[in-house]
């Protein structure tokens, strides 16, 4: 264990996190919504910083950040747990932590992942897979040592992170990709179990950063977020924020396939890939690409 930063003690032994917009409010004893971080005796401590569960080498395209080192390889590393509960999480094994369940993973240093990264000949480090946001302390750590020799720092985060520890990591992060969920605020927050409203304003805040490449990532999925209303509804926002920040930020359609607690529903169809890609495009976004498609 090792204990956490960003939260603040309350009476009676009690801690309120500060690292994601949750803030969960956690008894002596208990833990967060991402089952990761614990209150024990009116401290806040971190289960997973010793806790590596992958870490390979791969093209960065698959982040996918397509405009930011292109054809090269990232090193990409995850621990377990995630702030969001996605009915289509598609790395459930890994991200979706059962609450006082042993968590799987492996010691790995900081130093020793670098220089892993370094002898496969990677340009950057990637924290990817699960929810970086849950497992802070190890991401700052692995990132600090990253910067010192050299390599650039890829965070891809789903958004949720609160503003000020965003503002303390993005010093050593040179690109971020968001997975932005969907564009209706119910279905986000009954499939998500978050707040859309506080996504936008990370991406927002993440595209005012300068000197820090931003693209975005969205998974279609039939019944949730393919309605060509939602659709219009994201492509707008993304066109307004690329106004504001005066940037071109790349827009990734992904395809869905059953998964978790979606696994009864169909793969996206390429025709509804299609549908958004046009969709997007008629929005006025620049840079736009959909998996499976020919477009």
């Amino acid at each position: 264990m090792k204990e956490a930063v960003f939260y603040n003690t309350a009476a009676g032994n009690l801690v309120i996190c500060r690292l994601c917009q949750h803030n969960c409010l956690i008894r002596d004893g208990k833990l967060g919504i991402c089952n990761v971080r614990k209150n024990i005796d009116g401290k806040l401590y971190t289960l997973n910083y010793d806790k590596v569960v992958a870490r390979f080498a791969e093209p960065i395209e698959k982040k996918p950040i397509t405009h930011y080192l292109q054809g090269t390889d990232t090193y990409s590393i995850a621990a377990p747990g995630c702030n969001f509960k996605c009915s289509f999480c598609q790395n459930s094994d890994i991200s979706q932590v059962r609450a006082n369940k042993p968590l799987a993973g492996e010691r790995i240093a900081p130093s020793q992942i670098v220089q892993e990264a370094k002898d496969n000949g990677c340009k950057s480090i990637s924290y990817t897979y699960t929810e970086p946001t849950v497992w802070y302390e190890l991401m700052m750590d692995v990132a600090r040592t990253a910067k010192e020799e050299g390599l650039k720092n890829i965070l891809v985060t789903n958004g949720y992170m609160e503003i000020s520890p965003l503002a303390f990591i993005m010093d050593v992060i040179d690109a971020v990709n968001v997975d932005l969920k969907g564009w209706d605020a119910n279905s986000h927050r009954n499939v998500c179990r978050s707040s859309l409203m506080r996504v936008e304003s990370v991406i927002r805040a993440i595209s005012l950063k300068a000197n820090r490449h931003l693209e975005i990532s969205t998974t279609i999925i039939p019944g949730f977020n393919d309605h060509p209303k939602a659709v219009r509804s994201m492509a707008l926002t993304i066109k307004k924020i690329q106004e504001i920040s005066k940037r071109v930020i790349p827009w990734h359609l992904q395809r869905f396939h059953p998964a978790f607690r979606m696994s009864d529903r169909e793969a996206t169809p390429i025709k509804t890939m299609e549908q958004a890609y046009n969709m997007a495009k008629e929005c006025g976004l620049e840079v736009v690409d959909a998996q499976g498609c020919n477009i």
